[in-house]
């Protein structure tokens, strides 16, 4: 799949190093996705046709954020792309944060909800991701 670049969104809560210190609001970084060739050189074989990867670019998803979205703006609608599934152990934000990729079961998900959504994903922009651990 040709994809261009973009910037795509993850939010989310960052675990504390202390347990009691919660942050007060969602966190969110601005993330861009990259290529699963890039991804791959990166994390090697663990990256499979139905994930999506951002990141490595100063920010990154951390403990506490899986299952958190990637989002992707366009005309002032938010559409859900991804889901924080797993990264860097230390949240390097250096590493890639890896997703997986809701296109891979638009089937699956039809199947269940009954209606068709609209996708577009376009690797090397920005999103928005959200959980607890972005850093």
């Amino acid at each position: 799949m040709t994809q261009k670049p973009s910037q795509k969104s993850n939010i989310g809560i960052q675990l504390p190093i202390n347990e009691d210190e919660f942050p007060k609001t969602v966190q969110q970084a601005k993330v861009p996705l990259i290529s699963s060739i890039s991804c791959r050189s990166y994390w090697g074989l663990e990256i499979k046709d139905t994930n999506i990867c951002g990141g490595a670019s100063g920010s990154s998803s951390c403990m506490g954020d899986s299952g958190g979205p990637l989002q992707c703006g366009k005309g002032g609608q938010y559409m859900l792309i991804g889901i924080v599934s797993w990264g860097s152990s230390n949240c390097d934000p250096a590493a890639p944060t890896v997703f997986t990729r809701i296109s891979a079961y638009t089937d699956w998900i039809t199947s269940i909800t009954g209606e068709a959504g609209s996708l577009e994903e376009q690797p090397g922009g920005t999103v928005i991701t959200s959980g607890k651990g972005n850093r």
